[in-house]
């Protein structure tokens, strides 16, 4: 399962060792082997329920959560059927996440359930309270993506027009919001290395199906390791913030109109009368 360049250095390493008698080469390249850093940390107990899981997809955002979607997507696992692609984003499951709607949510997911075996969401901050949104649904389990603060940051920077020391502040604090609520997660969990996953893609593709309960096909593991790509064209258009409006002025002086912003973040309409937003 090692990835053929890891395999080519072990190899290398190991010319310089002295075989013991029995020229045990095959035993000390599977302890240089085991001590590789993929990037890959699975916790908790497996919840088995005969073949069927519902994937949530969490973590601070800008960390390669829609990388993972986008593998998963790719293995055929359902992630709604409301989202933009590029960032595949349920915007369903996403409102009754933040509208702290169980009711809602319980709806979605019988549907879900009743459709699929194994289906999933993304949504970024659902971290913030996990343990109650994951009580709502079917055999949870979660993927956490894990990145370099700096790079979410320069992300935000670029993208959303932060200024980009506070958006490296504000991934460091979430980065440590993350870990805290791994301590007090009752699922079982999946946290991935977004750096190692683009470094060794089949590696983590294969582990992440294994981890949902799908068989790791080396066809299906080819096809989920060519969307690993670091900011794909689509997701950088998603990801853009952008505004659509009208403002006007009347002879008087008085300003009047609208401005949309297709960033979640904010609110979807802004009124604006005179120097104040209503």
């Amino acid at each position: 399962g090692c990835a053929p360049a890891c395999q080519t250095a072990c190899r290398l390493a190991l010319t310089d060792l002295t075989l013991d008698s029995s020229g045990s080469y095959d035993a000390r390249m599977n302890e240089l082997l085991d001590l590789r850093n993929t990037g890959l940390f699975r916790m908790g107990t497996d919840n088995g329920q005969g073949g069927v899981a519902t994937i949530a997809i969490a973590g601070v955002p800008r960390s390669g959560t829609s990388m993972i979607a986008a593998i998963l997507h790719e293995a055929g696992v359902y992630l709604g059927g409301n989202f933009e692609p590029g960032v595949f984003e349920d915007r369903d499951i996403a409102d009754a996440i933040e509208a702290d709607d169980p009711a809602r949510l319980r709806e979605i997911a019988s549907r879900n359930n009743a459709a699929h075996r194994i289906w999933g969401f993304k949504r970024p901050k659902s971290y913030a309270r996990l343990n109650d949104v994951l009580a709502e649904l079917r055999a949870p389990r979660v993927v956490i993506t894990m990145r370099d603060p700096v790079a979410i940051a320069m992300r935000n920077s670029i993208s959303t027009y932060k200024d980009t020391l506070d958006s490296i502040r504000f991934a460091a604090k979430s980065t440590l919001e993350v870990a805290r609520m791994l301590e007090a997660l009752n699922y079982p969990a999946l946290v991935l290395s977004y750096e190692k996953a683009i470094a060794n893609p089949e590696g983590t593709c294969a582990a992440l199906l294994t981890f949902i309960g799908m068989p790791a096909d080396a066809a299906l593991v080819a096809r989920m390791a060519a969307r690993i790509q670091n900011a794909p064209a689509a997701y950088l258009k998603a990801t853009l913030l952008r505004y659509d409006g009208e403002i006007s002025i009347s002879p008087d002086g008085a300003i009047a109109g609208w401005i949309m912003s297709n960033n979640s973040e904010f609110p979807p309409v802004d009124l604006v009368r005179g120097a104040e937003t209503v």
